[in-house]
């Protein structure tokens, strides 16, 4: 009895439909009009899906439809009629909206492309994102995403630090990126731009020459800044020397120290900078003939080391550029009598270097030491504590 009812049901569900049994694949109960689509999708055989709003029912067939919707049908088609190709068709036709279209500098998240699927843009190197939909007009839905490469962020291990805000002027092939400096900062002028080429691989060129130059700071102007990173170049010749710049903020104001004489500061002030914090400084006379003869003792004015200040001249020494110790170690002030000539550990105040003489990692780059407490200090491992490894050092003067 039970058996005949159910017989009886399904007969009078298939009469609402306006196909014939022929060809029927099979049937799926209590889905949506979309996923009755996308089961026929997915059906190797199916051509043609029909949907019954009132039973939420769907008849998945395998010959092409050719009559006329009942009242509450709804038929999917993923061929037309008079196409004799239709049994050939497995999942290409239909409802589709091919390929989304490519957006510069950016990647596509999600493969179907059936009406109502979604797909992700999404920038490369950053996180802005946009979201497209496949309508029933078989058209994706216009995003608006303008990915302008990655973030310019950082420059050679270093973050940039003094650009407030950026303005992009975007091509079909390149970003050209303008900055807008801090205050007190000023852009270089430069014979290249900052820009990303979007035919390559999205990364940024010429970026460290911005917000760099003529920093000023109420009368005092800087003239020099040498970062404690990879690629800064030869600590040797970087006071005087040609100095290519190669770090982002790594700066020489060649005119001014080749011309020393012209402008013969009143004050010279090397400081030393620590997470972009001022940890210590060291003035001097800067009333000299040449552009190395400011940094000795007795141009020596006052420090904000405690310990140098308590010091008797006789026992200090302080020199750029000295002849008669190694090389390897630049911008002295130690402790007279206690600089080796080869290697070993120097004591004092503050010294640069391409030998990580306190922490023994063989970093390539020249390391700027100084003593946190105040005082004179080895700089040894075994005094890791007491000793700083700066970021950079820079040299002000009034003007």
């Amino acid at each position: 009895m039970v058996i005949l009812q159910l017989y009886i049901f399904i007969r009078c569900l298939t009469s609402v439909f306006s196909i014939p049994e022929v060809g029927l694949i099979k049937h799926v109960t209590k889905v949506s009009y979309r996923s009755c689509r996308l089961s026929c999708d997915s059906a190797v055989k199916c051509t043609t899906a029909i949907y019954n709003r009132r039973f939420t029912l769907c008849k998945l067939f395998s010959i092409p439809y050719q009559g006329t919707p009942l009242p509450g049908e709804k038929v999917y088609s993923r061929c037309t009629p008079d196409d004799v190709t239709c049994t050939a068709h497995r999942g290409l036709s239909g409802l589709s909206c091919g390929a989304p279209p490519a957006l510069p500098s950016s990647q596509i998240f999600g493969n179907m492309v059936h009406t109502g699927s979604k797909i992700k843009y999404r920038c490369i190197g950053d996180t802005n994102f946009a979201i497209s939909t496949c309508k029933e007009d078989e058209r994706w839905t216009a995003v608006d995403l303008q990915c302008r490469c990655s973030k310019v962020k950082e420059y050679n291990y270093m973050t940039i630090e003094n650009v407030e805000s950026w303005t992009f002027n975007t091509s079909e092939t390149k970003v050209v990126a303008e900055p807008i400096c801090r205050d007190g900062y000023v852009l270089r002028d430069r014979t290249l731009p900052t820009e990303c080429l979007l035919t390559t691989t999205n990364t940024w060129s010429n970026v460290g020459e911005n917000c760099c130059e003529k920093f000023r700071d109420g009368q005092w102007l800087r003239i020099y800044s040498y970062p404690s990173v990879p690629g800064a170049g030869d600590r040797v010749g970087s006071w005087t020397g040609s100095n290519p710049q190669k770090a982002y903020c790594q700066y020489q104001n060649k005119s001014y120290i080749d011309n020393w004489i012209t402008h013969t500061p009143n004050v010279v002030n090397l400081t030393v900078i620590k997470d972009e914090k001022v940890v210590a400084w060291i003035a001097f006379d800067g009333q000299v003939q040449g552009n190395t003869d400011w940094m000795t003792n007795s141009k020596f004015l006052n420090s904000s080391w405690q310990g140098l200040m308590a010091k008797p001249l006789a026992e200090i020494q302080i020199d750029l550029d000295p002849n008669e110790r190694s090389k390897n170690m630049r911008f002295l002030v130690g402790v007279k009598n206690t600089i080796p000539s080869s290697w070993s550990y120097p004591k004092g105040w503050l010294v640069v270097t391409d030998k990580d003489l306190v922490y023994n990692t063989g970093q390539l780059r020249p390391l700027i030491f100084y003593s946190k407490t105040g005082e004179d200090v080895e700089f040894h491992v075994a005094n890791a504590d007491l000793t700083g490894k700066a970021d950079r050092l820079e040299v002000w003067v009034t003007v």
